[in-house]
């Protein structure tokens, strides 16, 4: 009797390097097949490499499918209208699932490897509601998928210090959507729900049994080679040597957060400066801020005082979680403490740069 094949699913936090790992995996193809490992993007007709690389399409289906079954909220009508694109004409996950059956047969893998970050909370890094009822049903909806096609499933999952993934997702809210317009404190207030990574955890866990999920700390390996040799040598129990092809250092396959000037320029942008948007585009700008970035923990939103409430609310939830679901007492390894330097920039700023400080500073009314 054959083997069951093994399907890993990797699903976020976002803002833990999952553009990268996507990008390696898609990039390494034939070397994964060369050991049994199937990384499908063949359905995946998508110009943009986020979409190209990832399983965005897996996440769409289910919000559609999930919608179909009980629409949770009136944005969930307007779903579809928007993200059906990336589903590349797919009906189904059935249809989805079938045609990785069909390619896992053809080059006979073991294990199929499928990475969608927006899957963990169930909502794109561009949403600003939340429902954890989408995500059981999400969770659920997988189980049964995964018996349907006799895969045994495992679920991956990083996570990040809620301070850090607050503001890199402010970053990524405002530099992603030309719409999104709203300062960080207002963004705060709404995004709360989903830094609770125990609650949303919880709910992975009520439906998968616990051994079939993975979850890692992503701040304990900050950089993204790190990521990648952490998920190939923690869950695919692959070493990495030379024969495997390295992901280009730029802008496309680089899901950077920008120092908060950038991101704020750009919301100003996005809220309509006919001054800025005549001197500067928002890809001139994100381009600046490749170029320029710094080191995420020292270029923040995020006061000492919210960075030190943040920690006395989550510090107990992250413990429980090493309890819970990693079988030891800390989660993170570093310690995690309040950044003495948080917005202090240690940049050197070019002449523009400045140019763009003294318009943020003298905060125009446009």
């Amino acid at each position: 009797m054959n083997e069951r094949k093994k399907l890993v699913l990797h699903i976020g936090q976002h803002k833990t390097g999952s553009k990268f790992l996507q990008t390696f995996l898609a990039l390494n193809g034939r070397n994964l097949n060369s050991h049994g490992i199937l990384y499908p993007t063949t359905l995946n007709y998508q110009e943009v490499s986020a979409y190209r690389n990832s399983h965005f399409n897996l996440y769409a289906l289910l919000r559609k499918e999930i919608i179909e079954s009980c629409s949770v909220n009136a944005s969930d009508d307007l779903f579809w209208t928007e993200h059906g694109q990336y589903a590349a004409q797919l009906k189904s996950i059935s249809e989805l699932f079938g045609f990785i059956e069909m390619e896992s047969l053809r080059i006979n893998a073991h294990t199929i490897v499928m990475s969608s970050e927006d899957i963990f909370d169930m909502h794109t890094a561009h949403e600003l509601d939340f429902s954890l009822d989408l995500v059981k049903r999400a969770a659920i909806m997988l189980l049964e998928y995964s018996k349907e096609f006799k895969w045994d499933p495992i679920i991956v999952i990083y996570l990040r210090r809620p301070d850090y993934l607050l503001n890199a997702h402010y970053a990524q809210f405002i530099k992603g959507k030309s719409s999104n317009t709203i300062e960080f404190n207002e963004f705060h207030t709404k995004f709360s729900p989903r830094l609770d990574a125990l609650k949303i955890l919880d709910i992975w866990g009520s439906v998968f049994d616990k051994s079939q999920l993975k979850v890692r700390p992503y701040d304990d390996t900050p950089h993204r080679t790190e990521i990648v040799s952490d998920f190939f040598y923690d869950v695919l129990n692959l070493n990495l040597d030379d024969a495997w092809i390295s992901v280009p250092q730029e802008l496309e396959y680089l899901n950077i957060t920008p120092d908060p000037e950038y991101t704020d320029l750009i919301r100003q942008i996005n809220h309509g400066s006919k001054i800025l948007a005549g001197l500067v585009s928002r890809e001139d700008l994100l381009r600046l801020a490749f170029e320029k970035r710094s080191n995420h923990a020292l270029s923040s939103f995020l006061s000492e005082t919210l960075v030190s409430s943040l920690i006395d609310k989550y510090d107990n939830d992250y413990k429980l979680i090493a309890e819970k679901f990693m079988h030891r007492k800390k989660f993170f390894i570093k310690p995690w403490i309040a950044q003495t330097q948080i917005n202090e920039h240690k940049t050197c700023l070019s002449t523009l740069d400045k140019f763009f400080i003294t318009l943020k500073s003298i905060r125009l009314k446009l």
